[in-house]
């Protein structure tokens, strides 16, 4: 990894590494890559460079999977078929661990009617996959955050139109 490179958190978004500092303490040698996530506003954020596989942080998609994940929200809600809210829980943290653009349309979808959300943990999910959708179409596309976020929202809103 280099200082310069962009890379997508589940759960946070777009970081970019601005340096890469290497850090002496007794026998131990660590790396450390500071950066900013991008949006929706500029977070400072330091990680341990080991650690950055294990949170599953990975390049930026191409705008091709981008566009298949939205075009995912557009597909109708499934509803039932995941017991408790308890184990649909566990199954949108497993999709949002993935990281994958289309695992966080899956939950966006899932959790974007305001009844599903059955806990301020289900607000959260939602939130955390939108921001980090988001935040990748965003910089990916090269349009501004908001612009992203609305035009989630928009084909969200069309997509439930057509349902009800």
């Amino acid at each position: 990894m280099e200082e310069g490179t962009f890379l997508t958190f589940p759960r946070k978004g777009i970081f970019h590494v601005r340096n890469i500092e290497t850090e002496r303490m007794l026998d131990v040698v660590r790396t450390m890559c500071r950066g900013v996530f991008l949006h929706p506003h500029e977070l400072d954020a330091a990680f341990l460079h080991d650690r950055l596989t294990a949170n599953n942080a990975r390049p930026p998609a191409p705008l091709e999977a981008l566009q298949a994940a939205l075009r995912e929200l557009e597909k109708p809600q499934t509803k039932g078929g995941m017991g408790s809210w308890g184990k649909g829980e566990k199954i949108f943290n497993a999709r949002l661990q993935s990281g994958r653009p289309a695992d966080n349309a899956f939950v966006i979808r899932q959790l974007f009617n305001i009844n599903d959300r059955r806990a301020v943990s289900g607000f959260v999910l939602y939130q955390d996959a939108l921001r980090c959708l988001a935040s990748e179409y965003a910089f990916v596309a090269e349009i501004p955050y908001r612009e992203a976020e609305h035009g989630i929202k928009e084909r969200l809103v069309a997509a439930h139109m057509q349902t009800v």
